[in-house]
């Protein structure tokens, strides 16, 4: 755009674009399809070109068209110098209109307040809910039409609530709003891949060109006009500043070109060569604008310093640097290379000092004071490294790990003592690895802060929770873990420590103890945090007692656990997240986790929650065990074991291949299971980590079970939980006494089966849920005197009770239709016998069903077997997630509302669908509910 077009535009009229009537007609066609409210899809697009095409000329046209029709402009850009900061294009984008907050409900005002760092708030919101509360306030602009530039530099926090934006406007309280953004084809976004219609800009064609050339310049020689438009190539930007970098003789063709006209080197050096020209006020000022990025007036005029600082930008002004825009009241570039190129022309040390004029003025925003801090500092500052350390956690809590991990990095780099540096290196090595998945990485960071000199207390605590978290997911065993964890946390329980630092600590002796699953080693952590007093946070002392020692928890203690559960929903912060749902994992709470944990893994890309997200996996897949959806238990134990060793952590394939060895037990895959069995066996015995040991005898007593071998079931389960003993600090005892019971029983050993069932009864745990509360009633009837055996099954066998536990409840069914059959209640029988038939066979468990199928027979009964709910070999080709997306979409669900049921994008339910269509052989929605039941028929898709 020539320096008239560019002076009109600034006053409101349409920018005489050359050579792109198509790209403007199509864009005001959507707006105008956007304003009427006619638009039957979201009123989005996405300009996509090379540097220089034009892109943001465009944008302009379609906001000056915008304005022209009385519509408003909302906008932002991506800055290359803010990918690292939450929310920074967001802040961008809605600050100039926080007015309109009163207009919206109190839940959204609350949300936008906390997510623009405006003021704290209980918890951070989820990118669904400050989309949601983004939409209403763009509801109370309309018409309006939201611009975003340069897309490929978002930071990731926008970038996730723009997406969810994009894809909603045209719907209540959106309804007359628009959206355009700009993306560099070269680069990548995360945008580009939310199916999002694309604008594609190309090249001038040669008449255009010669045009835009000759409206820039009207003093070239043919021979330079020739030249340039070859090396210009229809680059729109390159033919208007090219001439600009020649001098008089030069655009006459009575001097030499320069040997060189690179478009992108040639095109930095022009403005570099016009920003010199400048006087330095206002080059000071410029490099201001460009190092905030927001082009906000009060900052410009706090961080300068200068009354004057708006007659300083006179200068800039004229040479078409920069333009006020009208409608916002800001400054900005009037193309993004000129902001690079302020940049770096400018020397280190006047970078720094405009880093730290803008940290001296954005003393609310703690995000970005504390990246401009970073950016100032010539040497170690205690306050800005504390400042980065708050940042760091805010970051923490809103989920965005990778920053996190970089802000905390900085605090270390910025300590202005070896005990903080050495601490902040301790706890980022810990995060990075425990959340981020980033463990391959603790090693160096851990010599790093050792060189620092001698530790203090406050140091070595992150130090020592990092160590013992590589230790244990290296060749290292649970004695030294725990060794180096109780001696870091006795002495410095009685410090005054930072609460996160603790709590870490804790909470990682608490997975040591748990590993070893000995009594003796979970004393000295109980007591450390009986010393902590109220300072433990209730999920730290819930974890204690419903993972530690399930078996002697309270039903307050589980009451309290599920009031921590529904604080989940919307949470961003993956840590939360994960801790809770190991706290509910034997507290029978999994399926009340289960929509958090999903949603961990599904925004773990982009949140760079690697770490935590396997953790979720392994998780949901014993969740998927336990509610019988065996397949997906594979799924996830797939998935997570593929992660685990992608990431380095040898410690979290272990429950992955606990819940591929269950989920093989109980299909009768009598060589699978032993498979996973023994490898367990080799990680765990070498590591003392006796409660891997105690996974492999689980595994096996179940694969025993299914072939009928009930002395060696007995004989394994035994081995984890003695007879008549339920031991304290071994969760998964509580779960075997079914196995131990019913293998007694079917053994003859009735005196055994009957003192173990004392046990279970007299064990509180028990009343922690509905599956446990099924396993007590259930172990209670098999040992009962003959008697009592009908009441007590009746009991046990509630029909609500089936969904939470199948498989256990099946078992029952066999059993009490075998015993109903011995009494010659043979109808009784068929009907548990039946339903029992039918349960095995819908979740694969074949050997069981083969044997409830024997039964029938024996009963006089010809009803046959039951197909399997899936074929193994047609729903295997289905991921867990594809299988959720399908099932639903059949259902009539829309993307949207299957995104909200299952915490995702209506972007990713799509690429799901996308996936899964070829898979089930069908090419539309309407065909999925077929496909579908050709399954559950076990037949090929």
């Amino acid at each position: 755009m020539d320096r008239t077009t560019r002076s009109a535009s600034s006053t409101g009229t349409t920018p005489a674009l050359v050579g792109r009537a198509a790209e403007i007609t199509r864009l005001q066609e959507l707006l105008t399809a956007a304003f009427t409210g006619h638009a039957e899809e979201p009123s989005t697009a996405i300009v996509c070109g090379t540097a220089g095409l034009g892109k943001s000329a465009l944008l302009h046209a379609a906001a000056v068209w915008t304005r022209q029709h009385g519509g408003r402009i909302v906008q932002t850009a991506g800055a290359e110098f803010e990918t690292d900061v939450t929310y920074a294009a967001l802040q961008h984008l809605l600050l100039p209109h926080l007015d309109s907050l009163v207009r919206l409900s109190a839940g959204h005002q609350q949300t936008l307040e906390v997510a623009l760092g405006g003021k704290s708030g209980e918890r951070p919101p989820t990118p669904l809910e400050v989309g949601s509360a983004t939409l209403a306030l763009l509801g109370t602009l309309e018409p309006v039409l939201v611009i975003v530039d340069d897309l490929h530099w978002l930071d990731r926090s926008s970038s996730r609530v723009l997406g969810l934006v994009a894809r909603r406007i045209g719907t209540p309280p959106a309804k007359r709003v628009a959206m355009l953004g700009a993306v560099r084809s070269e680069f990548d976004s995360l945008l580009l891949h939310g199916g999002l219609p694309r604008l594609d800009v190309e090249p001038l064609g040669d008449e255009s060109s010669l045009a835009l050339l000759q409206r820039s310049a009207t003093d070239l020689s043919p021979a330079v006009q020739r030249t340039l438009l070859h090396v210009a190539g229809g680059n729109p930007l390159a033919l208007l500043e090219l001439p600009k970098s020649l001098d008089r003789d030069q655009r006459r063709g009575v001097a030499a070109l320069p040997p060189v006209l690179s478009i992108g080197a040639q095109l930095t050096a022009s403005f570099e060569g016009r920003l010199k020209r400048l006087p330095a006020p206002t080059r000071r000022l410029l490099l201001l604008l460009a190092l905030d990025g927001t082009g906000d007036a009060e900052t410009l005029r706090a961080s300068s310093g200068r009354a004057d600082w708006n007659a300083l930008l006179v200068p800039a002004e004229n040479d078409d640097l920069v333009f006020h825009d009208s409608a916002s009241g800001r400054v900005r570039f009037r193309h993004p290379m000129i902001r690079s190129a302020v940049v770096q022309s400018a020397t280190e040390v006047q970078r720094r000092a405009g880093h730290a004029a803008l940290a001296g003025v954005l003393v609310n925003v703690a995000d970005r004071r504390a990246w401009h801090l970073a950016e100032s500092l010539t040497g170690p500052d205690a306050a800005a490294a504390d400042a980065l350390e708050r940042a760091a956690l805010l970051s923490l809590q809103r989920g965005d790990v990778t920053r996190a991990v970089t802000l905390l990095l900085r605090a270390a780099e910025a300590s202005a003592s070896p005990e903080s540096h050495s601490r902040r290196l301790g706890l980022a090595a810990y995060i990075g690895a425990d959340v981020a998945g980033d463990i391959k990485n603790v090693p160096l960071l851990l010599r790093i802060a050792r060189r620092s000199g001698p530790l203090t207390t406050a140091a070595a605590l992150p130090l020592a929770v990092a160590a013992a978290y590589h230790l244990l997911n290296g060749d290292g065993d649970v004695a030294t873990a725990h060794r180096i964890l109780v001696e870091a946390l006795n002495s410095a329980a009685a410090d005054d420590l930072p609460r996160q630092d603790l709590e870490e600590a804790v909470f990682t002796a608490m997975l040591v103890c748990h590993w070893s699953a000995r009594v003796e080693y979970w004393v000295p952590v109980d007591d450390i945090i009986k010393r902590l007093g109220d300072s433990a946070t209730p999920l730290l002392r819930l974890t204690a007692a419903l993972y530690g020692d399930p078996a002697r928890a309270s039903l307050a203690e589980g009451k309290a656990l599920d009031q921590l559960i529904d604080r989940l929903v919307g949470k961003s912060d993956p840590a939360i997240a994960l801790k809770t749902g190991i706290a509910a994992f034997y507290a029978d709470r999994l399926r009340s986790c289960r929509g958090a944990l999903r949603q961990l893994v599904e925004v773990a890309d982009e949140s760079g929650a690697a770490g935590a997200a396997t953790n979720a996996r392994m998780i949901l897949a014993h969740d998927a065990f336990d509610a019988g959806d065996w397949e997906t238990a594979s799924q996830w134990a797939r998935t997570g074991i593929q992660s685990s060793q992608e990431l380095g952590f040898g410690l979290l394939v272990v429950p992955g291949m606990y819940a591929e060895g269950l989920v093989a037990a109980v299909r009768g895959e009598d060589a699978l299971a032993r498979d996973r069995a023994h490898r367990l066996l080799q990680f765990g015995v070498p590591r003392g980590a006796r409660m891997i040991e105690y996974f492999a005898r689980r595994i096996l007593s179940l694969a025993a079970a299914a072939r009928s071998d009930y002395d060696e079931a007995f004989r394994q389960a035994t081995a984890i939980s003695p007879v008549g003993t339920i031991p304290s600090h071994v969760p998964i005892a509580m779960t075997v006494a079914l196995d131990l019971v019913e293998a007694a029983v079917r053994t003859g050993r009735r005196a055994e089966a009957s003192i173990h069932a004392a046990a279970v009864a007299q064990t509180p745990g028990y009343a922690l849920g509905p599956r446990l509360q099924l396993i007590a009633d259930g172990v209670a009837a098999l040992a009962a005197p003959e008697a009592e055996i009908r009441d007590l099954f009746d009991v046990a066998l509630s029909p609500s009770r089936s969904e939470h536990a199948p498989f256990e409840y099946a078992r029952l069914q066999l059993i009490y239709g075998e015993h109903l059959r011995r009494q010659r209640a043979i109808r009784a029988s068929r009907v548990h016998l039946e339903d029992a038939l039918e349960s095995f066979a819908h979740l694969g468990a074949l050997t069981w069903a083969g044997r409830a199928q024997a039964e029938l027979r024996a009963s006089g009964s010809t009803t046959t077997a039951v197909a399997p709910r899936y074929s193994q070999t047609s729903a295997q080709a289905l991921t867990a997630q594809e299988l959720q997306v399908v099932t639903l979409a059949a259902e009539g669900f829309t993307n949207r509302q299957i995104g909200e049921r299952l915490f995702m994008s209506p972007r990713t339910v799509g690429a799901h669908l996308y996936r899964a269509f070829p898979k089930l052989q069908v090419t539309s929605r309407a065909a999925l509910r077929d496909a579908l039941s050709r399954l559950r028929d076990g037949k090929a898709p």
